[in-house]
């Protein structure tokens, strides 16, 4: 991918704006690759954005004029961080719902959440961030029942769907949603969050609305990196293997650190995928940011779980999409840090 991305720099002509599509070569792909009998696309469905983030905020931006300033956006509790910030951005009513300690839903009260709090737009990423669940079909057509009797829309971040840790999770695509946006990048299956290359797929007549938008928000993602990963993708199967070993990778660290945080006193939430560690702290610390604070003098950086949500403060997030010595030492820090007590 960087010997592709070395060519690219040499052309002339890729150091101007990309189509404001995207690349071409890189739409046709896509495409291709999100297209099925079921449900068929063209490049008219497609966006090349500015990485998975811009990708929900225009998502969001589109709906918040399409549906008015009093429809309501949901999330399971707890939340990345853009889910709850981009609708209070944009002035949309923002609900966050609890799950159960593993991520389980309670569809007969999410529906009446859904109608007390006129929401008509969910949230939605599997595997999520931080805590890794994913879910099933059956959870997914359970919520699509409910988004059809309130006309409601979801918005679908897929952007760890590629790192799975059993079998590969069930797509809102695949499974005909109607009022569906769904946002993915590359940043994460090929390990490359600087890139800032996405795309959204959406029906013709909501895609057209977004790209308009488009034109005058990000533009274009970068033109070089579009470039370089379209041939990268297209000589390599999509980065089938790359892909993979990442995915062995995570499960064998999240296997491992889990079992490390579990022996230190730590209660750790079951993922099924993702690149985290989502973990309740020891009562010996009264809360995840204090820890996160007294670990990161030992050398190990966490995020505090209230980046995430109120309700999780005896949390914290790791990240464990590294090499496997780095996860080691990390381990073996947090072990001696909580034996310790400091």
């Amino acid at each position: 991918m960087i010997r592709r991305l070395c060519e690219a720099a040499n052309e002339p002509a890729l150091h101007q704006y990309a189509p404001g599509n995207g690349n071409l070569r890189l739409l046709e792909l896509l495409t291709a690759r999100l297209s099925s009998a079921d449900t068929p696309l063209d490049e008219g469905n497609l966006l090349i954005v500015q990485g998975a983030t811009e990708g929900l905020f225009l998502a969001l931006f589109h709906l918040f004029y399409h549906l008015g300033p009093g429809a309501g956006v949901l999330a399971f509790d707890p939340a990345y961080e853009s889910f709850p910030r981009l609708p209070q951005i944009l002035g949309m009513p923002y609900h966050a719902f609890s799950t159960g300690a593993d991520g389980d839903v309670d569809f007969a009260a999410l529906e009446a959440t859904v109608r007390k709090r006129q929401i008509r737009v969910i949230l939605l990423a599997s595997p999520g961030n931080p805590l890794g669940k994913i879910w099933s079909r059956d959870e997914l057509c359970a919520l699509a029942t409910i988004l059809e009797r309130v006309d409601g829309w979801l918005i679908f971040d897929a952007v760890y769907a590629g790192i799975y840790f059993d079998s590969a999770p069930a797509d809102p695509l695949e499974l005909g949603f109607q009022k569906l946006i769904r946002v993915d990048s590359f940043s994460k299956r090929l390990s490359i969050t600087g890139w800032r290359v996405g795309h959204m797929v959406a029906p013709q007549k909501t895609m057209a609305a977004i790209r308009a938008d488009h034109d005058y928000t990000g533009l274009s993602a970068p033109s070089l990196a579009q470039a370089a990963l379209a041939r990268y993708l297209e000589a390599n199967d999509f980065g089938s293997e790359y892909t993979r070993d990442c995915r062995m990778i995570c499960a064998r660290n999240h296997a491992f650190m889990s079992h490390e945080l579990a022996a230190a006193g730590f209660r750790v939430a079951p993922a099924r995928g993702g690149y985290f560690v989502w973990a309740r702290i020891p009562q010996a610390w009264s809360d995840g940011f204090s820890l996160a604070e007294s670990l990161l003098e030992a050398g190990v950086g966490v995020v505090p779980g209230e980046n995430f949500s109120d309700r999780y403060r005896d949390f914290i997030r790791l990240n464990i999409a590294m090499d496997s010595e780095t996860v080691t030492e990390a381990a073996s820090r947090i072990r001696a840090h909580s034996a310790s007590g400091s």
